[in-house]
């Protein structure tokens, strides 16, 4: 069980500018749905969602940390074709905006 779940994070984190669905992550491994869920939550002690959505965080304000990354570069990374979806997703979950954190940090 340890070897599926550590290989539905690397693909979780894999896919993360290129979203394929969390369901397709199970059926690459060949497993289950439900049963990679289950035992991701029992592993872990959160949903795969969930992890999904701290690594996409997580990326994106390491990469709005770094200068030379253009704020389209970030959008994209993180599985956004739209920086005005970015945008609204990023303070949704931090309070302010890209441009504003990137200014505290720098």
């Amino acid at each position: 069980m340890e070897g599926k779940i550590r290989l539905a994070k690397q693909l979780i984190e894999h896919y993360l500018s290129h979203p394929v669905g969390l369901p397709a992550i199970a059926e690459e491994m060949n497993i289950s749905y439900h049963t990679l869920r289950k035992w991701f939550l029992r592993s872990e002690g959160m949903s795969m969602i969930t992890y999904y959505q701290i690594k996409r965080f997580e990326t994106a304000k390491k990469m709005l940390e770094d200068p030379e990354c253009a704020i389209f570069q970030v959008t994209h990374a993180v599985g956004f074709s739209a920086a005005s979806n970015f945008t609204r997703w990023f303070k949704h979950h931090a309070g302010i905006t890209p441009s504003n954190y990137r200014s505290q940090r720098l």
